[in-house]
């Protein structure tokens, strides 16, 4: 736990170097943005991504909420190889962090508004360094990135796992950067939106593994054997 709490307390030390030196972000999203547009905006892949690249985590929340709904039916300590603990972590990560924390409360009342829509970048609004609020956006804002909090959810799953934690959690790392990146090279978000979804989420997981202290989330239980007369 002290090595992911230093590696969330250096994440959070990068995002605030990006709100004393706000020209970074606006570097990033300036080195897709070429002749007057986000020229990538419209790749296959880049749109693929944009629409189905939150599925996955979805699906990941249906089965643990499934588990968890059965594992009480059934009156079991564990459904479908995941317990209770692990099934009802993986809900609660995904309905706070990505759910209310990124999408209901900072994307609709941060006020940022997106690489696209500020003047450095062909559009009307003004530029919003992060961790500032503002008035640029009415709703689905740009901080933070709500398809890079659904790549970092599997942060959670990482830390369910029992063997290759580091792996697991590298897999969940890259899932959620290149799904942010996507949304970097569209045009819509900063980098420091990717950063901050990255951060709320890892944080949540963290402090809900800490508090529930969940087992597993594949637990292979062998059956039990009957004794012969």
């Amino acid at each position: 736990m002290r090595n992911h709490l230093l590696f969330l307390a250096a994440a959070f030390a990068a995002l605030v170097l990006l709100a004393v030196f706000p020209a970074i972000d606006l570097a990033v999203s300036g080195a897709f943005f070429v002749d007057g547009r986000f020229a990538w905006r419209d790749l296959a892949v880049v749109q693929w991504v944009h629409r189905y690249g939150e599925w996955p985590a979805l699906a990941v929340g249906i089965f643990a909420l499934f588990a968890l709904v059965c594992a009480f039916v059934r009156r079991r300590s564990s459904c479908l190889a995941l317990d209770r603990r692990g099934a009802a972590f993986l809900v609660l990560v995904l309905v706070i962090g990505p759910g209310l924390i990124v999408n209901a409360l900072l994307k609709e009342y941060a006020g940022r508004a997106r690489p696209l829509q500020v003047q450095e970048f062909g559009g009307e609004r003004q530029f919003t360094p992060v961790l500032r609020l503002a008035d640029e956006c009415r709703g689905n804002c740009s901080f933070p990135s709500g398809h890079a909090s659904m790549g970092f959810y599997f942060i959670a799953l990482a830390l369910l796992a029992r063997r290759r934690r580091g792996l697991a959690f590298a897999g969940a790392l890259a899932t959620g950067v290149a799904i942010g990146s996507v949304r970097i090279v569209q045009g819509g978000h900063f980098l420091s939106d990717v950063l901050a979804a990255f951060i709320v989420v890892y944080a949540v997981s963290l402090l809900l593994y800490r508090l529930l202290r969940p087992g597993a989330a594949l637990t292979v239980r062998a059956a039990p054997t009957s004794g012969g007369s």
